[in-house]
């Protein structure tokens, strides 16, 4: 009986290979800033898949109005301010945040302060989800909703090279109807990988396998030692999914 080989060298082979098909894929690559933060692939959330109106998300008319005091009391400033906010599948607001502005630190938190107490509950969904809201400033600002960035979850471990979004089949809240990869000649498994907003990993399962299923378990045991990046939205970390490929030889 030849002896067992370990997984987590073959899982970085493997994970390498996919990585090197990253180009191909649409989206924006974030290059990584320092240890633990390795480059992945962003784009625009698919989700929700209709853009909610501004009315929808909090009283239009009432934080313009006080959005336009504020402005004036600031000297005028120019330029947009830009909230992410983010809900729950109960409809209720649990994250707004200003990621861009070209304004003055006062008054970027005062307009935050005004989104929360102008805030609306939302229809139920069936999972958290995230837009950006944009308020052009001025006499009468203006208010449109745009659509979150999302960016897949990654190895922290450099080593074992990084995820990439040609890897995925859905993450964070981006997520498709596709089928999940066939199996590849030489027998690849593909497992679903789903994470917490920490990163930690909270569920596997086997998505097409090659192999014998009694060696699931042993998968499953080398996917929950790996140190994940968790998904992030706007750059706020968020649950995510991911399905990585493992080559069993």
């Amino acid at each position: 009986m030849s002896p067992r080989r370990p997984l987590l060298p073959l899982f970085a082979a493997a994970l390498m290979a996919v990585s090197a098909c990253a180009g191909a894929q649409g989206g924006t690559a974030v290059p990584g800033d320092g240890p633990g933060r390795p480059q992945r692939t962003c784009q625009a959330a698919r989700e929700p898949r209709e853009l909610p109106a501004a009315a929808a998300l909090v009283d239009s008319a009432g934080l313009v109005n006080a959005a336009a005091v504020a402005w004036r009391h600031a000297g005028r400033p120019t330029g947009p301010v830009v909230f992410s906010l983010r809900y729950d599948p109960h409809g209720l607001n649990v994250r707004r945040q200003v990621i861009e502005h070209r304004v003055g630190p006062v008054l970027a938190d005062s307009l935050q302060a005004l989104a929360y107490a102008h805030r609306r509950t939302t229809p139920p969904a069936d999972r958290e989800w995230g837009v950006r809201l944009r308020m052009e400033l001025g006499e009468q600002p203006a208010l449109k909703v745009e659509r979150s960035v999302v960016c897949p979850p990654a190895l922290r471990d450099p080593g074992m090279g990084p995820f990439s979004a040609a890897a995925n089949r859905g993450w964070g809240d981006v997520r498709d109807s596709s089928p999940a990869p066939s199996v590849g000649s030489g027998g690849t498994v593909w497992l679903r990988v789903s994470l917490d907003a920490a990163g930690n990993v909270v569920g596997v399962r086997v998505e097409r396998a090659g192999v014998l299923r009694g060696s699931d378990a042993h998968l499953l045991a080398a996917v929950r030692i790996l140190d994940f990046a968790p998904a992030t939205e706007d750059g706020q970390p968020v649950p995510g999914e991911i399905t990585i490929p493992y080559r069993v030889r």
